[in-house]
């Protein structure tokens, strides 16, 4: 139930609640432990909304007589349902202080304590910049101290550090000894005037502040979530227009800083003070860039800044950090040895890439300088992704040359990128486990989009940018393709590796296809690039019924691509024809004619399986049962995955067939063959042809998004169709 919706007992309860509030304990008709475990139960399920918000509030913010427990509890599960309205943060901060009918200090530290908690949850943060100076002058209190100098910290921007507030906070540090709380919010005034002197000891100790309920923050969170229906009034953990703070925890194992502006001029703004969207156009003309530009990395504040700003000063500045540290020793810093730092570092160039859609500047240099030291602890997708993100130039003079055999020029500079990332990278993947097989393969996968695009993009006009794009990705599908053998028939290869083998084949195959409908002149000079057989066969005899559609939907496209490419062209070579007719013969005789791997049709490889291995095969299937046989055991109706299905479908037909009424005597037990069913027919079952009974199972499978068989046989057999290549 959302909390917005104003339930009956939740009205009562409140409404016993502020007469409890009022009530001695002694002359109360009802338990307060139960009214406020009620009110607390619904508030942690579905939070409050801002009316019931508001009455509890009213409750706990004045001097009653609920005892102190009732008024902890019910702080504790002060979720709000909605964004905290203005009202609710100006009567907590009336509360606070030293005076008659206000609620006892634990209740005030417990209430700062829940707007540090749902800052970011306040519908206008601003308010709390409103209250700044009532806040600050609260600071000699010694029980609220600590968290009023949390929420000050939020609040903090450089128009709220004034020599007043600066003099009389150092005058509290001198007087009440070093206080963290108070040590860290003068440290974050000097970080908006250098100029300000603190000593050693206060900048030692000084610690960040960190959320005080990390978990009882989610949960609000979550309960936010569930009650707004438009998900863009969500409040977000980080807004897009506000600059990115972390505490203390993360900042320890962090390589990249944070935003921070020093110097900066009294007329100019930081990107610190900035909130929202508003104050984010209003300033550009004015921001002061950061001190440490690589904060970008991370900064989605920055990065749009940057884009929208771009400058040679900031991105040498980019690039030198960069460079510099990935350096390592060289540069005093051993940073890249911390498998943390290596992925902060990766992941911000992705970030950055993400907002900006370009890498970083010098990101292709610190990852080339990354690969010698990489040693699969950090997590291959960061790093993978990143090589996928190389800049254009890069793929088209270095990493798509780095495969290409025939360009002399071009093999110093291609061998060096080779040598120091591709191999590298390839030879630590190939030698882990399928989790890495996998990736690896989705790189290539993703890599041969990207070239892909690029050739889409190319002008057509740019005749020999195009033909160097379409090398780059012949040269790549050459290599990937030689690589997919030893994957498939590793012990290491799983179901997903098998997976991603497919969507590597099917993005050659659909390409091809992509560029006939696009490009007709680019489609002619797209070289048809066909899996090696043993490839085709291993994911042929896969256990996955998925694998094997998806094989045959790769199929049917290339039969289309090469009847297309043989209509408008001539130089399609004839041996390309024959390897492919040869897939599609081998495929059609196991899955369709039961002549399961026989050699007696035109091009017809027989699955690669040796003549002489043929007859064990069927000694060993007459051992199970006489009425095997190897030349259908591998048919619809036989095979392993496939007969559950074939079974299934004719029923579906026997029982479609008694609700029109028909008198089936006897039905069909499985598996089906030509002569099971011509004897069920003669014995009073369901009749229905072998042809028809297969086009059955087809059509079966097609509504079981299994389609990829059927869209084979029948774009090729010829009792399904008179097209053939």
């Amino acid at each position: 139930m959302p909390s917005f919706v104003q339930s009956d007992e939740l009205a009562d309860a409140l409404q016993t609640l502020q007469d409890a509030a009022s009530t001695p304990a002694r002359q109360r008709i009802s338990k307060v432990s139960t009214i406020v475990d009620a009110i607390c139960s619904h508030a942690f399920n579905y939070g409050l909304n801002n009316a019931q918000l508001r009455l509890v509030l009213d409750v706990i913010t004045k001097q009653s007589e609920l005892d102190q427990t009732s008024i902890t509890s019910l702080i504790k599960n002060l979720y709000p349902g909605q964004k905290v309205q203005n009202e609710a943060v100006t009567i907590v901060v009336g509360c606070l202080g030293q005076a008659q009918g206000k609620p006892s200090p634990t209740t005030q530290a417990s209430l700062i304590k829940w707007l540090i908690t749902v800052y970011e949850f306040i519908e206008d943060p601003t308010i709390i910049s409103r209250l700044y100076t009532v806040l600050f002058g609260l600071l000699d209190m010694i029980s609220l101290r600590p968290y009023l100098c949390h929420l000050l910290a939020l609040a903090t921007k450089r128009k709220h550090v004034r020599p007043s507030r600066m003099q009389q906070l150092l005058e509290l540090v001198n007087s009440v000894g070093n206080e963290p709380a108070l040590l860290s919010l003068a440290t974050i005034y000097k970080d908006y005037y250098p100029e300000i002197i603190l000593t050693g000891t206060i900048v030692g100790r000084a610690k960040p502040f960190t959320h005080p309920n990390p978990e009882w923050r989610e949960r609000l969170h979550s309960i936010q979530q569930a009650n707004l229906h438009d998900l863009s009034n969500v409040a977000p953990f980080q807004s897009g227009f506000k600059v990115v703070k972390h505490g203390a925890k993360r900042s320890k194992s962090e390589a990249i800083p944070q935003v921070h502006t020093l110097h900066a001029q009294e007329l100019s703004v930081t990107l610190e003070e900035i909130s929202n969207v508003n104050g984010f156009i209003d300033s550009l003309d004015r921001i002061d860039l950061p001190s440490q530009l690589i904060a970008s990395l991370n900064d989605p504040l920055l990065q749009k800044y940057l884009s929208l700003r771009p400058s040679e000063l900031a991105s040498q500045r980019i690039r030198s950090w960069l460079l510099s540290y990935g350096l390592g020793d060289q540069a005093g810093l051993n940073d890249l040895s911390s498998a943390y730092k290596q992925e902060d570092i990766l992941a911000g160039i992705l970030s950055f890439a993400s907002t900006t859609k370009t890498l970083p500047p010098g990101a292709d240099m610190f990852i080339k300088r990354l690969i010698p030291k990489w040693d699969r602890m950090t997590p291959c997708t960061l790093l993978l992704d990143c090589l996928v993100l190389l800049p254009h130039h890069s793929f088209e003079g270095k990493v798509a040359c780095a495969f290409a055999r025939t360009r002399i020029k071009a093999i110093k500079q291609s061998a060096d990128l080779l040598e120091t990332i591709i191999k590298p990278v390839e030879a630590k993947l190939l030698a882990g486990h399928s989790i890495t097989f996998t990736r690896m393969l989705h790189f290539y996968t993703d890599l041969a989009r990207h070239l892909q695009l690029l050739v889409a993009a190319a002008d057509d006009d740019a005749v020999q940018v195009i033909e160097h794009r379409i090398e780059c990705f012949e040269q790549l599908a050459h290599h990937v393709l030689n690589l997919l053998p030893p994957i498939l028939t590793t012990p290491q290869c799983s179901q997903s590796t098998t997976t991603a083998v497919i969507e590597f084949l099917e993005i050659l195959a659909t390409s091809l296809q992509y560029f006939h409908e696009i490009s007709p002149s680019v489609f002619q000079q797209m070289p048809i690039i066909l899996p090696q057989p043993h490839t085709i066969y291993i994911l042929l005899f896969d256990t996955s019924v998925s694998d094997i559609s998806h094989l045959c939907s790769i199929l049917a496209t290339y039969k289309g691509v090469l009847q297309k490419r043989r209509l408008t062209s001539t130089s399609l070579q004839q041996q390309t024809i024959d390897q492919f007719n040869g897939y599609l013969m081998d495929v059609c005789n196991l899955l369709w004619r039961s002549r399961a791997f026989g050699r007696g049709d035109i091009n017809a490889m027989g699955c690669f399986l040796p003549e002489s291995a043929l007859p064990v095969f069927q000694d060993y299937l007459w051992n199970i049962d006489h009425e095997y046989g190897l030349p259908y055991i591998f048919g619809l109706s036989h095979h392993a995955s496939l007969s559950l299905l074939s079974i299934t479908a004719l029923r579906e037909l026997e029982d479609l067939a008694e609700t029109r009424g028909e008198d089936l005597r006897l039905k069909h037990a499985g598996p089906v063959t030509q002569r099971s069913l011509m004897k069920l027919d003669k014995d009073g079952g369901f009749k229905i042809t072998w042809r028809d009974y297969r086009v059955q199972v087809l059509d079966y499978l097609e509504k079981r998004s299994l389609g990829g068989i059927k869209e084979l046989m029948f774009s090729t057999m010829k009792d399904l169709t008179p097209n053939a290549i």
